[in-house]
């Protein structure tokens, strides 16, 4: 049988470090097998010739097979040999080495992998180039770099151009909301109805608190309250009654702030400030005390029904008599008024004397209800009186004293 192809080495040493490993172990148990065979091919070899020269006494033409039978045996001797000392080499070779592990079917590539990737040595011991090429520490892309793709200042600069976007955006959006707002607002308090009216009232009750500056805040919330539930609703139920109470030194500076309420109340109703009727109870003091209550009672009707007017001022208060002045106590009446979106307004005098107080006394709404108390007692029952008080003295205010030069030619004082 001819012998085995040897493999060169120079063919070996190009093979990967696993297949020439593999192809080692194969070749070893190969050439075991082949070192056999071919003992037992030359122990045959070696008795062919003597069997092959009994045969040539025979007949020439066996000569001639022994002859053939002799070159095929010694050229399978030549391979023989060239198989034993290739063996003998590689395992001189292996010794030197660590023992190899059976049945592993890889390399171990512990020696000869490093931080740059894994290297292969031949059987020669030369170092291959690694499978793959070394990367520089720079050069390592993730994918959160690949994701980004730009250096650590373009990041920055990229983040500061999207924090100057979003600011931008926002200022933007304020300025829409802001304009929004603006051309979207509720009108002027000019052009509402209703409840604009009690606004335009509120705001030039302001007016008024600036031009007479030493007045009480009291007055002036208190003209705000008593009209709102008039100004602010549809269908109010009682009119407005204010009683302004002042010494007397302070009765001018008293009419002229009821004067100036009571066009500003008419005018925003009516639009005329003008047409405010005013009594002044003084001029009744020759009149018996019926024909003072008739004679108010007919003025307070002629001024609301036949002229439309909203605002009725009352001068001189004290100088009504106690029976007419039960004619009061319908038109102010809570329930049964007959006219419930006018304003009433009343003004009342007194010194330190009537109060029964000495000037350094301050008085107060108090005090100012029970000398109308003792005023309409001396004429009426106790009953009457308190009914009456319950209409007319639900809003009392102080005036005081003003100083001022300004407040003195606006009023004509």
């Amino acid at each position: 049988m001819p012998g085995r192809i040897p493999i060169s080495p120079k063919s070996r040493s190009h093979r990967s470090p696993s297949s020439n490993k593999q192809t080692a172990d194969l070749s070893e148990s190969e050439e075991d097998v082949n070192i056999s065979g071919h003992n037992y091919s030359r122990g045959h070899s070696t008795s062919s010739p003597s069997f092959s020269h009994v045969s040539s006494q025979d007949d020439s033409v066996q000569d001639e097979d022994d002859f053939q039978e002799n070159s095929y045996s010694k050229s399978t001797h030549q391979s023989d040999s060239k198989l034993r000392s290739r063996v003998r080499t590689r395992t001189q070779g292996s010794s030197s080495t660590s023992p190899r592990t059976p049945g592993k079917m890889y390399p171990d590539l512990s020696d000869s992998m490093s931080g740059d990737g894994p290297s292969h040595k031949g059987e020669s011991g030369k170092k291959y180039k690694p499978c793959y090429p070394k990367l520089e520490k720079g050069d390592i892309v993730t994918e959160s770099t690949q994701k980004m793709g730009l250096p650590e200042e373009e990041e920055q600069d990229e983040s500061s151009i999207s924090l100057n976007k979003i600011l931008l955006v926002v200022v933007l959006i304020l300025i829409a909301i802001i304009l929004l707002i603006f051309y979207r607002s509720p009108k002027p308090v000019e052009d509402t109805a209703d409840i604009s009216i009690f606004e335009k009232y509120i705001t030039s009750i302001d007016y008024l608190q600036k031009e007479f500056p030493q007045q009480s805040p009291r007055l002036w919330r208190t003209l705000k309250s008593s009209a709102k539930h008039v100004l602010n609703a549809t269908d109010p139920e009682y009119p407005v009654v204010v009683l302004m109470a002042a010494l007397t030194p302070n009765q001018l500076v008293t009419r002229c702030i009821a004067e100036q309420v009571a066009s500003l109340y008419q005018a925003f109703l009516t639009g005329d400030s003008t047409n405010v009727k005013t009594s002044d109870m003084s001029q009744y003091k020759n009149l018996q005390d019926a024909r003072q209550k008739e004679t108010l009672d007919n003025e307070m009707t002629q001024a609301f029904s036949e002229n439309g007017g909203k605002s009725f001022l009352i001068v001189n208060l004290q100088a009504l008599a106690p029976e007419a002045a039960l004619i009061l106590h319908g038109f102010c009446d809570n329930d049964n008024a007959p006219y419930k979106d006018v304003m009433i307004l009343m003004t009342l005098h007194f010194s330190f004397k009537d109060l029964q107080l000495n000037e350094k006394q301050k008085f107060g709404e108090e005090d100012v209800e029970m000398y109308l108390r003792n005023l309409w007692g001396r004429g009426l029952v106790a009953d009457k009186v308190g009914a009456l008080l319950s209409r007319v003295g639900n809003n009392i205010v102080i005036i005081g004293e003003e100083t001022n030069a300004s407040v003195k030619n606006f009023c004509k004082i």
